[in-house]
């Protein structure tokens, strides 16, 4: 697996099925403004460069998928960062354990699904059973 810093974290990427080795990752600052789990898909934001939670209906970076997150980012303090690695193309992920963005009602949450699918397929990330 791909890491970027120097911890005694393991990778929580359990929801990775497959990937073509290190050109499937790469890494971005991300704000520990709350917790991050693994497999939360992410994108940057055109003004600062970091990554922020995917929103396909923002209009400041956020509605373009740049990957999903690989570890658990915490909760951390006003003003800190994280370097983060993600999983940005070449890879299959497990459907059923990423956890998707959620709309105002059902029909909602299912168009966000929907654009999210087409989006990471577009970067060759695919989601399989």
């Amino acid at each position: 697996m791909y890491a970027t810093r120097q911890s005694g974290r393991t990778h929580a990427a359990e929801f990775i099925k497959s990937d073509l080795g290190l050109r499937s990752y790469n890494v971005g600052k991300i704000n520990p403004d709350r917790v991050y789990e693994p497999g939360t898909p992410v994108a940057r934001l055109t003004a600062t460069g970091f990554l922020v939670a995917y929103d396909n209906e923002g209009i400041d970076g956020s509605e373009v998928l740049e990957g999903f997150l690989v570890d658990r980012i915490l909760e951390g303090f006003e003003g800190e960062f994280e370097v983060a690695t993600i999983l940005t193309r070449d890879g299959e992920v497990f459907a059923d354990r990423i956890p998707y963005p959620k709309g105002v009602d059902a029909a909602a949450t299912a168009a966000l699904k929907a654009a999210l699918i087409a989006e990471a397929e577009a970067r060759g990330i695919l989601f399989r059973a």
